[in-house]
Parts: structure tokens; C-alpha cells; sequence
């Protein structure tokens, strides 16, 4: 028989925000789905949102640097975040250990771009309404 694999969500947020309290909701959906499966959980760092994660569901958070593309780093001309962005290979054979990816926001660009090269079931939660070239961009 074959092993079950853990589940792997992903969000940009660590506060309580409205995506953040929508990822709560998704984290206790996945939970009432499927009641046997690991669920891991990674955010960019600690915060209110990982006490609530661990508090209600017992989810131990792991804190990695995601590559999160923000509206005012792109004004501002800082493209750091292209350093992440760049390096989503790294990814890969980390997202294949999963049956199913949950990228929580389509500004996580490395593990949407590593997505498109795994065999894993993935679910992308749009919050944002694109507009204009970022717009076709996400569409594909």
C-alpha cells in the first residue's frame, strides 16, 4: 500500500489579516477532509498566525523565505525578491513529497513557478484581482 503523503500549504502572511484568517478556514477544511493526513505549513516568519495554527490544529509552522513579489518593491525598482523567484527549482523535488500543494496567494511566485514542474496535485488561492499585464501574467 502506498504511503500517504502529507499535504503542504503555503502562505506569504504571518499576522491575522483577511487572507490570513481565509487560510485558517482552508487549514480547518483540509483538517474535516481529511482527517488522516500530516498538514504542513510554511510562512515567511512567526507571528500571531502560527500561534493560531498551532493553538487550534496542533501545526508546527516552518519558517522559509518565499519568494513574494510586492506592488511597491516592483515601483521601487528593488528586485530582490528575483533572487527567490529565480531559484524555484530548489523546490521541486521538495514539492513532489506532497499530495497536494496549497499556494495561498498567487505573489508567491517561486513555488507557483516550481508548480508548474511537479507531479503533485496543486491549488492556487487567488485573493487578488490581477489588472493589466499582471493580469495575463497570471493567467497563464
Amino acid at each position: 500500500m502506498k504511503p500517504k503523503r502529507p499535504i503542504l500549504f503555503v502562505h506569504s502572511g504571518h499576522e491575522l489579516y483577511g487572507a490570513d484568517k481565509m487560510f485558517i478556514l482552508n487549514i480547518r477544511a483540509a483538517k474535516e477532509k481529511y482527517p488522516d493526513k500530516k498538514i504542513v505549513v510554511i510562512l515567511p516568519k512567526k507571528g500571531p498566525l502560527s500561534e493560531v495554527l498551532y493553538n487550534e490544529f496542533g501545526i508546527k509552522v516552518l519558517v522559509k523565505r518565499i519568494g513574494v513579489l510586492r506592488k511597491y518593491d516592483i515601483k521601487r525598482f528593488n528586485f530582490s525578491f528575483l533572487e527567490r523567484v529565480l531559484t524555484f527549482f530548489r523546490l521541486i523535488q521538495y514539492l513532489n513529497k506532497f499530495d497536494l500543494v496549497f499556494i495561498n496567494t498567487i505573489v508567491i511566485a517561486d513555488y507557483i513557478i516550481a508548480a508548474h514542474f511537479i507531479k503533485s496535485k496543486v491549488i492556487v488561492h487567488v485573493h487578488e484581482l490581477p489588472v493589466g499585464m499582471a493580469s495575463i501574467v497570471f493567467t497563464k
